[in-house]
């Protein structure tokens, strides 16, 4: 909202109003849609038995507990970030 004129010298008040709206409808559901994706993947790698590590360009962003284990860390900090070749 801007004020489209200088304020009314008597009230104080501005005169005029420019309103803007926009429809974030599409983009609002996009961004559940992308939750709901990222919960399942969370769900089904924890649900494995295999050790999971994601990666992108060869940097790892993401793994499972058992992956953890399998590499004897405590946390996935120690994972993200690092190349995956690192744990070949």
């Amino acid at each position: 909202v801007a004020p489209l004129s200088p304020a009314d010298p008597l009230t104080g008040q501005p005169a005029r109003f420019c309103y803007v709206a926009e429809d974030v409808t599409e983009a609002r559901h996009a961004a559940e849609a992308l939750a709901w994706s990222e919960r399942r993947l969370r769900v089904l790698s924890e649900a494995t038995f295999e050790g999971l590590a994601f990666s992108r360009d060869g940097i790892v962003l993401d793994s499972n507990a058992q992956f953890l284990g399998l590499m004897g860390l405590a946390s996935v900090d120690e994972v993200v970030g690092r190349e995956a070749a690192s744990f070949v």
